[in-house]
């Protein structure tokens, strides 16, 4: 009798105890279970949240038009390059111009140089002493974009009558004549070689001829034996020698010193050439060539490194 009570009264212990283990249980799957929805929903949001940043940063903006785009930000346009924004780069210095200036080159159009001509002011002129690098970057570009406007434009710059002009004054067409002669040598010769006796002129030619001679020096070579008795012979010679200094300074000297009438100059100005494309090292080797020195030639001073 006491053994039955004693089992009627532990049983619903018994129960009571498993019912709250299994409800425990039940509990501890349905928070992890919580948990594990959780953490792949916040998995799968961070993951699409990225594949949409992504997208917006490599699709660019489109331009919403009427009431739904009015509170839409669109990217302001880059304006587009103008010849008269490059001519005034041309002239400001610093490293932020530079750039602009070289961004604005990248993407201008054949068609933007017309109105260069009458940029070519005697102001801007004026400016081109100090600011060569820039110039030369603008009408290399003009060259390549549109040698046959280029051309005409060089030429009517090169065949002004230069007998008035004074040494500054012809620099920025010597600038010109360069260009064309890296744009194309040979026409270079045939239209903007100078047969005025000016002083001007003849830093034209020698001008052209120098960089015509780094461009195509057999060519160089051919026109040089052209002018061999002309007035013109002096100056072609001396581009001549400047430009091969560069290229091959020794045999610019055997040149130089093979000359009679304009020796001490030509031998001046190719070891003062060399030393400037390759440094005083050269030029040094080229003074111990020369082998009448004391009695003839001047010896340059030539700078330190």
């Amino acid at each position: 009798m006491q053994a039955k009570l004693a089992v009627a009264l532990v049983c619903p212990i018994i129960h009571a105890t498993l019912d709250r283990c299994r409800s425990f249980h039940l509990a501890m799957r349905a928070v992890i279970r919580n948990a594990i929805f959780v953490s792949l929903g916040v998995l799968l949001g961070w993951c699409l949240g990225h594949l949409t940043s992504q997208s917006q940063i490599g699709t660019p903006m489109v331009r919403v038009s009427g009431a739904e785009g009015a509170n839409v930000e669109t990217p302001t346009p880059e304006a587009k390059p103008s010849m008269p924004r490059i001519v005034e780069l041309v002239r400001v210095k610093g490293l932020r111009a530079d750039v602009e200036l070289h961004s604005a080159l990248e993407v201008i159009r054949a068609e933007d140089f017309r109105d260069f001509a009458a940029l070519w002011t005697k102001d801007m002129r004026e400016n081109v002493n100090g600011n060569e690098v820039r110039v030369r970057a603008v009408l290399d570009r003009w060259f390549e974009l549109d040698p046959v406007l280029a051309k005409v434009f060089a030429e009517d710059v090169c065949k002004r009558n230069g007998e008035k002009d004074s040494i500054p004054a012809q620099y920025p067409r010597n600038l010109v004549a360069e260009c064309a002669a890296r744009c194309d040598p040979k026409w270079t010769l045939e239209h903007l070689l100078n047969v005025h006796g000016a002083i001007g002129s003849t830093l034209q030619n020698s001008s052209l001829m120098s960089e015509v001679t780094r461009q195509d020096p057999a060519l160089a070579k051919e026109w040089v034996a052209r002018f061999e008795n002309t007035n013109l012979r002096e100056s072609v010679l001396r581009g001549y020698v400047d430009g091969l200094s560069k290229r091959d300074p020794m045999e610019a000297l055997q040149i130089a010193l093979a000359e009679k009438a304009d020796r001490e100059t030509l031998i001046n100005w190719t070891i003062a050439s060399a030393a400037a494309a390759e440094g005083a090292g050269i030029a040094m080797q080229m003074l111990e060539k020369i082998d009448d020195t004391p009695r003839r030639i001047r010896r340059p001073r030539i700078p330190g490194p």
